[in-house]
């Protein structure tokens, strides 16, 4: 069944298609820890924890598609980080699996799945393992994902947390130069058979291991020797070579047990991947004299780089900067929204403000009676427009009441209607109509001028 569908079936939830991905790749995880490791114990312990922190993490695959990638890439930073706490890299296999009925033989590391490839010259495939034990961990590791797992350019930009187009120059690069050391090494042990100069060359050094002197020794030898350049171009390439070697199996037992721990730990799955986070690429040699790929300088590889910054943004800066721009743009949104809301609370906060209407305000003023020396204070409405601050949500002009244009009255006085009044001092609703004596000038709305009190 298609890796893409299952992942996403064990995304979901389901033990089953997450243990057919285990049964297909928990071998070749154990082979690559093997390899880069050399160490049984230790490639077991990793793989272990390999696919344990990838079945806590699946939930946090952004890709389905990308699973081998994303899960190589825990392997290679689980096995690198074990190799720089052991110090150095064993050079010899020594350990062995004790299980009930004895133990078992080191694996031959030499052995290839397909004879043919070397042509049944045995010789040739220890010769090559022994030069690759002398390779840093992290540009076996490498070598291993993309010749013997696999792994294309695109997969190991994501294993290596590269852009595409620098992880393709860096492959390219690193396979010319693992081809010019592995050859050279090949050379310094069969051509000093035939060639008695390469024989003095070599004489000072003990193979293997292949030390930076003894190779830069062999490589200054083959520019000027004849007979060793033809048996180098002789060689069957040594990188198919390499890509050949058969899988290490991994015991039976171990690979029971680990399923076991991720059945039990299934149903709570806390994201711990990124304890496994893939790191950048960056070549160093290994303890004990190792070869790191990206230090060589001769040959015809030229030496191994990583990228400088000017090749290009790898996918981690592309997302830095466009979360960063995101993140800007948030911010002037948050700034320029609450400056309008400022700005619209000053000028009365957009719907509400401070509107001034023409109000007419009742006051209690004193008028004059119509029997004299009495003072009534009558409540008459005072007609005159003022302008009141008034806070309102809708501005409603408050209607002002007009008063009725008195009649005129006849040329002769008249007598006073009767009308209820009290003491002086003492306030009282006036209900009768005022009454308007001759002479008086007809008042005019809206402003009424307010009577003084008569004494």
């Amino acid at each position: 069944m298609d890796d893409t569908l299952l992942v996403r079936r064990a995304i979901a939830g389901d033990l089953d298609s997450f243990g057919q991905l285990y049964d297909q790749y928990f071998p070749r995880v154990y082979d690559f820890c093997w390899r880069v490791l050399r160490d049984a114990d230790e490639a077991a312990e990793t793989a272990s924890d390999v696919f344990l922190a990838a079945a806590r993490g699946l939930p946090q695959l952004a890709r389905a598609a990308s699973f081998r990638a994303w899960l190589f890439a825990i392997a290679q930073r689980a096995v690198l980080a074990r190799a720089d706490r052991a110090g150095r890299v064993p050079l010899t296999v020594t350990p062995l699996h004790e299980e009930a009925f004895g133990s078992f033989d080191v694996p031959d590391p030499a052995r290839v799945a397909d004879p043919a490839v070397i042509g049944g010259d045995h010789e040739l495939a220890a010769l090559v393992w022994e030069v690759v034990t002398s390779l840093s961990p992290r540009d076996l590791a490498l070598l291993d994902l993309h010749l013997r797992q696999g792994l294309d350019s695109a997969e190991i930009a994501d294993v290596i947390a590269l852009n595409r187009r620098d992880a393709a120059t860096l492959v390219t690069r690193m396979k010319a130069a693992a081809a010019d050391v592995i050859s050279s090494y090949v050379v310094a042990r069969r051509g000093s058979k035939d060639c008695e100069r390469l024989q003095e060359v070599v004489a000072p050094f003990e193979l293997p291991p292949y030390s930076d002197g003894a190779r830069r020794a062999v490589d200054t030898h083959i520019k000027g020797c004849g007979t060793c350049q033809s048996l180098r171009a002789r060689l069957v390439p040594p990188l198919d070579v390499f890509g050949a070697f058969a899988a290490v199996q991994a015991p039976v037992a171990l690979k029971g047990d680990v399923w076991s721990a991720i059945a039990a730990g299934w149903t709570a799955r806390p994201a711990a991947a990124a304890a496994f986070e893939p790191a950048p690429y960056a070549p160093q040699a290994a303890a004990g004299g190792g070869i790191a790929l990206g230090g060589i300088g001769g040959g015809s590889a030229g030496g191994v780089f990583p990228p400088t910054a000017a090749g290009g943004w790898d996918r981690r800066q592309v997302l830095w900067f466009g979360g960063a721009v995101a993140g800007l743009i948030l911010f002037a949104f948050i700034v320029g929204f609450a400056a309008v809301q400022a700005i619209g609370g000053g000028n009365g906060g957009g719907a509400t403000g401070v509107t001034r209407t023409a109000t007419a305000s009742r006051t209690a003023s004193p008028v004059v009676s119509i029997t004299p020396g009495v003072a009534v204070q009558s409540a008459t409405p005072n007609l005159t427009p003022s302008a009141t601050a008034v806070d309102t949500e809708t501005p409603t002009p408050t209607p002002t009441p007009v008063p009725a244009t008195p009649t005129a009255p006849p040329a002769t006085p008249t007598k006073a209607a009767a009308t209820p009044t009290q003491a002086a001092g003492t306030p009282t609703p006036s209900a009768a109509t005022p009454t308007k004596t001759a002479g008086v000038p007809k008042p005019t709305a809206p402003a009424t001028p307010k009577a003084t009190p008569t004494p």
